[in-house]
């Protein structure tokens, strides 16, 4: 079994959720943190206390990751930590911390994507910090203007056109009714630490 530990803010509840709706018995305790917290060693005590074989961390802030990590390491925690795109995307690794485990990173590939980046870096002055989320707003902001230049530009109509899906230049984006990312699998790569 595992533990998932998330930071109480409605993106991590709502990951903490499907992933327990996913993995259903594997995932022994959800167990959650405050955005302000200071110290989360009675959290991690308790995950720990559970004899669970690994711990999901579920972050949303840098500065409680950071304090998550520090703390895992201190107290010797001794199970892989994984985590989803936003530990990925972090400029600090757990093995920073002298953790081990890995986590999803979603990354588009190709030569639109490189180009992407050069630009960016050039007319900006330093790369982007979420190479992903960049790109895909790009291709979401550029998808919204066509579809306005059709003067069909109503809210119902943008919701409508974005969750039946559209190519754009990275990738085409598949949504559910409820927005969710129909064909994450495309985009997601395993980075082990």
């Amino acid at each position: 079994p595992i533990a998932v530990l998330y930071e109480e803010q409605d993106y991590a509840l709502s990951l903490a959720e499907k992933l327990q709706e996913i993995l259903g018995k594997e995932v022994f305790k959800l167990i959650s943190y405050q955005s302000d917290a200071t110290s989360i060693r009675p959290q991690i005590l308790q995950a720990r206390g559970l004899k669970v074989k690994g711990i999901v961390l579920v972050p949303v802030s840098d500065a409680t990751a950071r304090i998550a990590l520090k703390e895992m390491a201190e107290l010797k925690i001794g199970v892989p930590i994984f985590g989803e795109v936003n530990l990925c995307d972090y400029p600090f690794k757990p093995s920073d911390y002298g953790l081990s485990g890995f986590c999803l990173s979603a990354q588009f590939e190709g030569m639109e994507f490189d180009n992407f980046l050069k630009r960016y870096t050039k007319e900006v002055g330093y790369p982007p910090a979420y190479p992903f989320y960049d790109a895909m707003a790009l291709d979401l902001l550029r998808y919204m203007d066509k579809i306005d230049r059709s003067n069909k530009s109503d809210v119902e109509t943008l919701r409508k056109n974005i969750l039946s899906g559209f190519e754009g230049s990275f990738a085409y984006y598949a949504f559910a009714p409820s927005g969710e990312v129909r064909n994450s699998e495309k985009y997601l790569k395993k980075v082990s630490y």
